[in-house]
C-alpha cells in the first residue's frame, strides 16, 4: 500500500514552505519600507530642534494552527469458507417402475373332446408392474470446502496538530511631534499592509489545504476499497461457477429421474448460495466501515480548518 503519510507530509511541507517564503517576502519588504521612513526622517527644523523620531521595530513570531490526518493501519481479516468443485464419473443406479406384457392364462373356455367337456386357457398379453434398474454414467460434482482469508489495511485516521510560524512586525514610536506624526501614519499603513497580505497568503494556504488533503485522503482509501472490491469480485466468481456446475449436474440428474441423487445436490447448493450471501456481506460490511472512516477524516479536517 502507498505511505499517504509521506506523501501527505511531503505535500504539506511544500506548502508551509510556499507560505513560509510569503511571509518573509512580506516582511523584508515592509522592513526595507520602514527603513526608509527612518532614513527620510525630515531634519529638525527650528520649531522642532532637537525633536528625533525614534521608533523600535520588533518582529514578533505568531504561528497558525492546524489539524491535518495522520493515517495508521489495522489489518483486517474476512474469513469465509470457498466452495472447490471436483468433477467425477460416476454410476448412477435406480430403480423405477416398469410396465411390461407377459403372456399368460387369460380365462378358460370349455372344450369337448370325445363326448367330454375339458377347460382349455385362451393366453394372451397382460400388463405386469416390476422394478426396472436403471444405471448410467456422468459427472457428478464433489463439493469440497476451503477455508480463504482475505486480508486488508483498513485505515485508522487521527488529527495531529500541525504549527506554521511566522514574524510580524510590532513597532514603538517615541518623540513623536508635528511633522513627525506624518511618518507615524506611513508605517502604520506599511504594517497594516502587510498584515492583510499576510492574511490572503494564510488564506489561500487554507485553501490549498482544503483541496490537497480531501484528494489524498480520497486516492488512499479508493485504493483499498479497489483491493477490497478485488476480492469480493473473485470470491464472487467462484461461488458462481460453483454453483452454474450444480445446476448443470442437477439438470442431467432430473433429466434421468435419479430424484435421490439429484435432491441431495439442491440440498448442497442450497447451503453453497447461503454461504455466498454471508461472504458477499462481510466484503459489503468492511466497504461500508471504509467509506465512513473516510467521510469522518474529512470532516474532522475540514472541522479544523474553519
Amino acid at each position: 500500500m502507498t505511505d499517504y503519510n509521506h506523501n501527505l507530509e511531503n505535500k504539506i511541507a511544500e506548502l508551509k514552505n510556499e507560505f513560509d517564503q510569503k511571509v518573509k517576502d512580506l516582511s523584508d519588504r515592509g522592513k526595507q519600507k520602514l527603513e526608509e521612513i527612518q532614513d527620510n526622517n525630515p531634519d529638525p527644523s527650528a520649531v522642532e530642534a532637537g525633536v528625533n523620531m525614534t521608533f523600535d521595530v520588533v518582529w514578533e513570531t505568531t504561528s497558525l494552527k492546524f489539524d491535518i490526518p495522520k493515517f495508521t493501519s489495522k489489518l483486517e481479516t474476512i474469513k469465509f469458507d470457498i466452495p472447490e468443485v471436483r468433477s467425477e464419473i460416476e454410476e448412477i443406479s435406480f430403480s423405477v417402475p416398469a410396465i411390461r406384457m407377459v403372456r399368460t392364462c387369460l380365462f378358460k373356455k370349455p372344450v369337448f373332446r370325445d363326448l367330454k367337456m375339458y377347460s382349455e386357457c385362451v393366453y394372451g398379453n397382460k400388463p405386469e408392474t416390476y422394478s426396472k434398474v436403471i444405471s448410467f454414467k456422468t459427472d457428478i460434482p464433489k463439493i469440497y470446502s476451503k477455508k480463504i482469508e482475505v486480508k486488508f489495511d483498513k485505515p485508522s485516521i487521527t488529527m495531529e496538530t500541525v504549527e506554521v510560524k511566522m514574524n510580524l512586525p510590532q513597532f514603538h514610536f517615541k518623540n513623536i511631534e508635528g511633522q513627525i506624526r506624518d511618518q507615524e501614519d506611513k508605517a502604520n499603513r506599511i504594517a497594516s499592509e502587510m498584515q492583510s497580505e499576510i492574511a490572503v497568503a494564510e488564506h489561500e494556504f487554507n485553501r490549498n489545504l482544503s483541496i490537497i488533503i480531501p484528494d489524498e485522503l480520497s486516492s488512499m482509501f479508493d485504493e483499498i476499497r479497489e483491493d477490497v472490491l478485488k476480492e469480493r469480485e473473485s470470491a464472487v466468481g467462484i461461488f458462481e461457477t460453483t454453483v452454474q456446475e450444480i445446476k448443470n449436474s442437477i439438470h442431467i440428474l432430473k433429466n434421468n429421474n435419479a430424484v435421490e441423487k439429484y435432491t441431495e445436490l439442491e440440498r448442497q447448493l442450497s447451503q453453497i448460495i447461503a454461504n455466498h450471501e454471508i461472504t458477499i456481506h462481510h466484503f459489503d460490511t468492511a466497504l461500508r466501515e471504509i467509506t465512513l472512516a473516510e467521510e469522518k477524516a474529512v470532516q474532522d479536517f475540514k472541522g479544523s480548518i474553519t
